[in-house]
């Protein structure tokens, strides 16, 4: 999605911390709308900035859904410029 709609370099990072795994993808494009937000990770929801960019509206839906069966987390923070994506993966021992 990085790459697809924000058009723009993409950093990738994995990082530990409190004993989680976290994988950050960073792009440095518009970000995604406040408003759409608290519907992003919904079946088929597709956010109003998408442009003519072709989707199903599944992709964050699933990413959310695979974190969450491994017991893993999903969260987006928008910044000035662009948006940061953090997979949380509980620490295999």
């Amino acid at each position: 999605n990085a790459g697809k709609y924000a058009k723009t370099k993409v950093d990738i990072r994995i990082s530990k911390k409190e004993g989680k795994i976290l994988i950050t993808v960073r792009d440095y494009g518009n970000g995604i709308v406040d408003e759409d937000l608290p519907f992003i990770f919904d079946k088929f929801y597709r956010g109003k900035n998408c442009g003519k960019e072709q989707g199903s509206g599944l992709g964050l839906y699933i990413v959310k859904y695979i974190m969450e069966q491994m017991q893993g987390s999903v969260s987006l923070r928008n910044h000035e410029n662009g948006l940061e994506v953090i997979l949380m993966f509980p620490e295999i021992s």
